[in-house]
C-alpha cells in the first residue's frame, strides 16, 4: 500500500490534500519530516547504521528520522519512527521540539518541512531491535565520536543532513537548572504519599491542599527523596520552593509541578503560614 503524506502549506497548515510518496510534488506543496535525537545521562546520543542496501547513504550512521504519514502529528511520527527502526518506546514527555526549518526538494517543486526532536531518555542498548530492511546496528556515541565518524566518512555529512548538529550539541552542553529538574522528573517515578485533602502525619490540623510526594530514587537534605507539589494542570515544572524549617533546623527545595497560577499561590502560602516555616518561591525563567 502506498505511503501517503498530508500536504502542508509553507506555514505548516494542512491543505486537506494527500500526496503519495515518490510522486512529484507541486510548487508550494510541502510535507513534514522528523529527526529524532536521543540523549542519555552521559551526554551520548543513540545513533544507528543504515542497512547496506543500494539506496542513498547505505551503510552510513545517522540518527532516527522519517516522513510524517497522513493523519499523524510530529510527535506521534517521532515516536513511531523510533519504535519501527529501533524497537524503542520513547516517553513523549521526555521530548523537546528543538528546531524547525524547511528545504526545497531537489527533484521536484515541493519542499520538506523538518521538525528536530531531542529526547532525554536512558535506553538499554541490548533492548534495541533493528528494523532489518532499514537498520543493521545501533550504539551510543559521544559528540566527539560522532565528529570523528563524520571526519572518516561513516556518519551522514552534517552539511547534507544535519546542518544544525553543532547547535544541538551546544544546547545539550548548556542544560540549565530547569532542564536538569525536567530530567529528574522524567527519569524518576513520582510517589504521592500525601494526597490532596489528607492530614500531615505529625500535625493533624495541617491538611494538604494539593498532592504532595517525592521523586523515588533521588535524595534531599533530609535523607528522603526530593519533595514535589503536584497540581491539576499539565504545565511541567513551573517553580521551586526554597524552604527553611526552624523546627527541623533544615532547608530544602520542593519542586512545583503541573500547577496553575492559583495552585502556585497556594503552595507559597502553605510554606509561609507559620512562624516556624518560611519559604521563597522561585519561578521558572
Amino acid at each position: 500500500m502506498a505511503e501517503l503524506w498530508d500536504v502542508l502549506d509553507g506555514n505548516r497548515n494542512k491543505t486537506g490534500r494527500l500526496h503519495e510518496r515518490d510522486k512529484p510534488m507541486r510548487r508550494g506543496d510541502c510535507h513534514l519530516i522528523v529527526h529524532v535525537w536521543i540523549m542519555n545521562g552521559k551526554g551520548e546520543f543513540l545513533i544507528s547504521q543504515r542497512a547496506p542496501d543500494p539506496g542513498r547513504w547505505c551503510g552510513m550512521w545517522h540518527t532516527t528520522g522519517g516522513c510524517v504519514i497522513a493523519g499523524e502529528d510530529s510527535l506521534s511520527a517521532a515516536l513511531r519512527e523510533t519504535k519501527e527502526e529501533l524497537g524503542i518506546g520513547l516517553v513523549p514527555e521526555s521530548g523537546l521540539l528543538f528546531k524547525q526549518y524547511s528545504e526545497p526538494h531537489i527533484n521536484d517543486d515541493g519542499a520538506a518541512l523538518f521538525d528536530v526532536w531531542l529526547f532525554r531518555q536512558e535506553v538499554d542498548i541490548s533492548s534495541v531491535v533493528c528494523q532489518p530492511d532499514e537498520i543493521c546496528d545501533a550504539m551510543w556515541a559521544s559528540k566527539e565520536q560522532i565528529r570523528r565518524m563524520i571526519a572518516d566518512g561513516t556518519f551522514l555529512p552534517p552539511e547534507e543532513a544535519y546542518f544544525y548538529m553543532e547547535d544541538l550539541f551546544r544546547f545539550c552542553d548548556k542544560m540549565n537548572f530547569w532542564q536538569a529538574l525536567d530530567l529528574l522528573v522524567e527519569e524518576h517515578d513520582l510517589v504521592i504519599d500525601r494526597p490532596r485533602g489528607t492530614t500531615h502525619p505529625r500535625y493533624p490540623t495541617c491538611i494538604y491542599p494539593l498532592d504532595y510526594g517525592y521523586l523515588r530514587g533521588t535524595s534531599s537534605s533530609d535523607g528522603g527523596g526530593i519533595d514535589v507539589w503536584r497540581g491539576t494542570a499539565d504545565t511541567g515544572v513551573v517553580a521551586i520552593m526554597v524552604t527553611v524549617d526552624m523546627v527541623k533546623r533544615d532547608s530544602e527545595i520542593k519542586i512545583v509541578l503541573n500547577c496553575t497560577e492559583e495552585e502556585i499561590k497556594i503552595v507559597s502560602h502553605c510554606h509561609n503560614n507559620s512562624e516556624f516555616m518560611k519559604g521563597i518561591l522561585i519561578r521558572r525563567e
